[in-house]
């Protein structure tokens, strides 16, 4: 039996579409998709559903939308339906939409992203939520924060389950990566770093002997068709392996991947190959 399995999501940018300087963001979809991602995740019950933020699209003639306000609350309701634990990350377009409407810099009525969310403890493994500097528009503009590399240190020492840790920027997003890399390294319980804000094609790497995957967007546009992905993926932790399998809601098969990764020994191995299972509608 799996030592945790769940459902990712990432950058939803729920309700309007939206192209500039990163990614291709049909949000339009989001209302469809999310009731999509819902009951596959209704139907296959894993023990929680993680979202790597950006629900929301920071413009100024969205903001200030009621139909956007209305979009919002949507998205909150469908969340709300989910029948497993859900824990998500604050992304930069969520904090902005936040400090515009509620001038409080975390919370807001629409997507309330906890500040220090709290984590999704499990018999054998956990799910932390690290909401690192959210200002992040442009790469290596900024650092993750002194309070927030506290708060991920004490998260990590908080347990010695296996941990994942979800947030919205990858770390080299930052001018402090190298010292985010060594905070995961260090404790030696963090067995994966999983983040999106990118809107390019899936990522794995690892560093500093800590695997990282970097999810494509829920509705970034495909590069030739005018749809969007619709991507999520499953995650599976076992004793000595992690499987991450990446589907689409909105495109065949043959764009989707299965990545795993194997301890052989003291050596991390990573593989990626085309997957042959189909997921429920």
């Amino acid at each position: 039996m799996p030592t945790l399995q769940g459902l990712i999501v990432t950058d939803i940018h729920y309700g309007a579409d939206y192209e500039k300087e990163i990614g291709h963001k049909m949000g339009t979809w989001g209302p469809t998709l999310v009731d999509r991602f819902v009951r596959i995740a209704n139907k296959i019950k894993p023990d929680f559903v993680g979202n790597c933020g950006d629900n929301s699209i920071a413009d100024d003639n969205i903001l200030n939308s009621r139909i956007y306000r209305q979009y919002c609350e949507r998205l909150t309701n469908q969340f709300n339906r989910l029948s497993v634990p859900f824990g998500q990350a604050q992304g930069n377009h969520d904090w902005a939409m936040a400090t515009h409407h509620a001038g409080d810099g975390g919370t807001s009525p629409l997507f309330p992203v906890k500040p220090r969310p709290l984590p999704l403890e499990f018999e054998r493994a956990r799910v932390i939520f690290w909401n690192a500097n959210p200002d992040v528009w442009k790469t290596k503009q900024s650092i993750s924060g002194v309070k927030q590399k506290d708060w991920l240190k004490r998260a990590l020492d908080a347990s010695d389950k296996k941990t994942i840790v979800m947030s919205h920027a990858p770390f080299d997003t930052y001018r402090d990566e190298t010292e985010l890399r060594y905070i995961m390294r260090d404790y030696g319980n963090a067995v994966l770093g999983i983040h999106g804000h990118k809107h390019t094609p899936d990522r794995l790497e690892i560093i500093e002997g800590v695997p990282y995957f970097t999810q494509q967007s829920f509705t970034e546009k495909q590069p030739t068709r005018h749809l969007p992905w619709g991507a999520y993926s499953r995650l599976t932790v076992e004793e000595n392996d992690i499987t991450i399998e990446r589907f689409n809601l909105m495109a065949g098969p043959e764009d989707e991947r299965i990545f795993r990764i194997r301890k052989v020994g003291n050596e991390l191995m990573t593989s990626v190959q085309t997957p042959q299972i189909i997921m429920p509608n």
